[in-house]
């Protein structure tokens, strides 16, 4: 499912009859698509933010997972995540730095890891404690508010860089 809507994003359907890779604003749509290449500092942040929003896709997944208590395939969920992030930070080398200016990218470079980092430990041991039996018990409470307080600080620190990155080149 992840692998599709990524394929999508991308443009990446296969084949050489595949369709032309659609990036950028799409006006209808009102969305910004991921073209792997930026014109200005709002398409670059734009082109990374894509990137970042692929951990929202696999977190969606993970909490289907979770839902049913079906944590094998939520074990399934966190192994994929973790081998995914290298391609996302490969994605986001690919763009390099915009004019110099490295700072976005380390931010978002920082961002994946710590969801790789959450993946190993913080998931981990709360896909362990519920597959024991344990969902709802104050050790799973305890572990899930650990993980998304861990979230919501990764996030916050990525979103302040990307707003001070629009801020320095806004003038442009």
């Amino acid at each position: 499912m992840i692998l599709e809507f990524i394929k999508k994003l991308f443009g990446a359907t296969g084949g050489a009859s595949s369709s032309p890779k659609r990036g950028g604003w799409n006006e209808e749509e009102g969305v910004y698509y991921a073209k792997g290449s930026y014109d200005n500092a709002v398409e670059y942040n734009n082109e990374l933010m894509c990137i970042a929003n692929f951990m929202l896709y696999h977190m969606e997944d993970m909490n289907q997972a979770m839902d049913k208590r079906d944590y094998a395939q939520a074990e399934k969920v966190r192994v994929q995540w973790i081998a995914a992030i290298p391609n996302y930070i490969a994605q986001a080398d690919k763009l390099g730095a915009y004019k110099g200016d490295a700072s976005l990218l380390n931010a978002l470079k920082s961002h994946l890891r710590f969801f790789s980092d959450l993946m190993e430990d913080g998931y981990k041991k709360l896909i362990q404690i519920r597959a024991s039996g344990k969902h709802g018990s104050e050790e799973d409470e305890e572990q899930l508010d650990e993980n998304n307080e861990k979230i919501l600080d990764s996030t916050d620190k990525f979103n302040e860089v990307s707003d001070e990155f629009l801020e320095k080149f806004e003038d442009e």
